[in-house]
C-alpha cells in the first residue's frame, strides 16, 4: 500500500508538472527532460550545440544530417519505486537526400497495487510514450537543419490520451573546432486530456555550443558543451558537459 501510495504521488507530480515547482519558478516541462543517451546526460544534457549521434533525434534533429554511418542508441534505466525510463533510436543517413531516424521514449510504472479500504484488488500501470520520426539535412557546407515528428501517449490505470509534437533544430559549424545549435522543443506541443483538464506540453527553446580540442594524449579529444535552456514560464537553466 505504502509503494502504490507513493508511486501515484510521483506520477502526479511527473504528468501535471514534470519537475518541482518553486514559488519563483513556476511552470511545466515534459516528463523526457531527463534526456536521452547515457553520453548526453553524462553530459548535464548540454547536448544541443553538438548532438552528433543518434541521440540528436531527441537534442536537436540537425543533428542526424551530420552522421556518415548508419546508428544505433538504447537506454534502459531505473529511477523509482520500480519506474523505468527508456529511450532507443535509429538513424539511417542517405547522402545529399539527407537523414532519417526513428525513436522512442518511454517512461512508465508498472505493477501498481490497488486496494480498497480491506483488500487488493488487483494491479494497474501509468506510463508516458513518444514514437518520434526526424529527418535533417545539410545546408552549403556548415548548416545543418532538421526536424522531429512525435506522437505521444499518456496513460494512468484506465484512462489514456494521444496528441502530437514538433521539434525544430539547427547546427552551424562555426570553425572546425566550434559550433553552435538551436533547438525549438515541442513548437507543436503536444495536448493530452486524461480526464477533464487538457494540459499541453510547453515549449523549450535552447541554444548552444561545442567546442572540441585535441589532446596530447594518445590522439584523445575533449569536447566542451555549454547550453542555455529556456522553458516556457520557467527560469533559465545552463547546461554544461
Amino acid at each position: 500500500m505504502k509503494r502504490a501510495l507513493t508511486v501515484i504521488a510521483v506520477w502526479v507530480v511527473l504528468f501535471w508538472t514534470a519537475a518541482a515547482v518553486t514559488a519563483d519558478d513556476g511552470g511545466t516541462e515534459t516528463v523526457f527532460h531527463l534526456g536521452a543517451g547515457a553520453r548526453a546526460m553524462g553530459m548535464g544534457n548540454g547536448f544541443v550545440g553538438l548532438a552528433d549521434d543518434a541521440t540528436a533525434i531527441y537534442y536537436n534533429p540537425a543533428g542526424i544530417a551530420r552522421l556518415g554511418t548508419q546508428q544505433v542508441s538504447f537506454l534502459h534505466t531505473f529511477l523509482f519505486e520500480g519506474t523505468m525510463y527508456d529511450y532507443i533510436a535509429y538513424v539511417y543517413p542517405m547522402g545529399s537526400p539527407g537523414s532519417f531516424g526513428i525513436g522512442a521514449m518511454r517512461i512508465g510504472t508498472d505493477d501498481i497495487g490497488r486496494r480498497d479500504l480491506t483488500m487488493d484488488i488487483g494491479d494497474f500501470r501509468a506510463s508516458q510514450t513518444q514514437l518520434m520520426l526526424a529527418y535533417g539535412r545539410q545546408f552549403d557546407g556548415r548548416f545543418h537543419a532538421g526536424l522531429t515528428l512525435k506522437l505521444v501517449n499518456q496513460s494512468i490505470d484506465n484512462l489514456s490520451a494521444y496528441g502530437y509534437g514538433l521539434d525544430v533544430g539547427g547546427q552551424v559549424q562555426i570553425w572546425d573546432n566550434l559550433q553552435a545549435g538551436v533547438r525549438l522543443q515541442d513548437i507543436i506541443g503536444a495536448r493530452l486530456k486524461l480526464a477533464q483538464e487538457k494540459e499541453r506540453t510547453p515549449f523549450t527553446f535552447t541554444a548552444g555550443m561545442a567546442y572540441m580540442r585535441g589532446l596530447p594524449w594518445h590522439g584523445l579529444q575533449g569536447t566542451a558543451t555549454l547550453d542555455f535552456d529556456k522553458p516556457e514560464h520557467r527560469s533559465l537553466k545552463i547546461r554544461t558537459g
